[in-house]
């Protein structure tokens, strides 16, 4: 196996499953590919959607069937498998699997936090409203039978 290049990064755009992060993500080589699978050599500034597992907490270097180049809204794989699927459809069937699609906040933005005008204060108020029906059958019963 040739050496890969070091120092490349990957910024991501969205995240279709794992954790969301700003930060870049540099892969590290991959220790050994089953046979028949190149590992993947991306075009510089070139648009990909990678298929990156992790070991350690470190992403791997993906195989070129891991990885489509994304270019006039089609994906390619670099594996050389001829046929290419519109990029939105093959997003669509990703998030189908995984149910997630989270884009990492811009530079000038907070990470997310808590809602709190559409759900801290509704859940709190629900709370009180029960609390208080709660005391006002518990004193509704002592009325009843007092002991």
């Amino acid at each position: 196996m040739k050496a890969l290049p070091s120092g490349i990064e990957l910024l991501p755009e969205t995240f279709l499953k794992g954790t969301v992060s700003r930060q870049a993500v540099q892969p590290a080589e991959f220790p050994g590919l089953p046979a028949g699978c190149p590992p993947a050599e991306l075009p510089e500034g070139a648009r990909v959607l990678a298929f990156l597992r992790t070991m350690s907490g470190t992403a791997e270097w993906p195989a070129a069937s891991a990885v489509f180049l994304l270019s006039d809204g089609a994906a390619t794989r670099l594996d050389g498998t001829p046929t290419a699927i519109p990029e939105s459809e093959l997003v669509r069937r990703i998030r189908n699997l995984t149910g997630q699609q989270a884009a990492p906040p811009a530079a000038n933005e907070s990470g997310a936090g808590i809602d709190w005008s559409g759900t801290v204060l509704p859940v709190g108020a629900l709370l009180l409203a029960v609390f208080g029906i709660g005391l006002v059958l518990m004193r509704t019963w002592h009325r009843i039978d007092p002991s």
